[in-house]
């Protein structure tokens, strides 16, 4: 299995959420949710690995984790509890490679929930 969402069913399952018909503006609200919070949290956990913040890296980690879950991207919630389970700052360089791999994850959901909600969002009848 790769560890970023590459294949087409990694992405469909982060995506999933839009597609359903039911819950179509709600769905639409987590996506637009998820696309301006998670490359914050990211960029937050960039910068507490820098800082060799752990308590910071842990609190983005289990954000991220949380909202990416909730989407339906699990493996970027995998990769964010697998940060979370670090014990010490010995194991930061361990954080650096997943950290790397969960800013590609969340690039490539992005960009597809932003092309995806681009063709779902209701349309004004002119």
């Amino acid at each position: 299995m790769m560890d970023c969402p590459s294949t087409y069913s990694e992405i469909a399952d982060a995506i999933r959420i839009v597609e359903s018909q039911r819950n179509h503006e709600l769905s639409l609200v987590i996506a637009s949710m998820y696309v301006a919070s998670a490359p914050v949290l990211v960029q937050l956990m960039g910068d507490a690995l820098a800082d060799g913040d752990l308590r910071e890296l842990f609190r983005a980690a289990d954000a991220l984790r949380s909202s990416s879950a909730n989407l339906g991207a699990r493996r970027v919630a995998e990769l964010c509890h697998e940060v979370r389970e670090l014990s010490s700052k010995q194991a930061l360089p361990g954080a650096a490679e997943k950290l790397a791999k969960i800013a590609n994850a969340v690039a490539i959901i992005c960009s597809a929930l932003i092309e995806k909600t681009a063709l779902l969002a209701p349309r004004e009848i002119v």
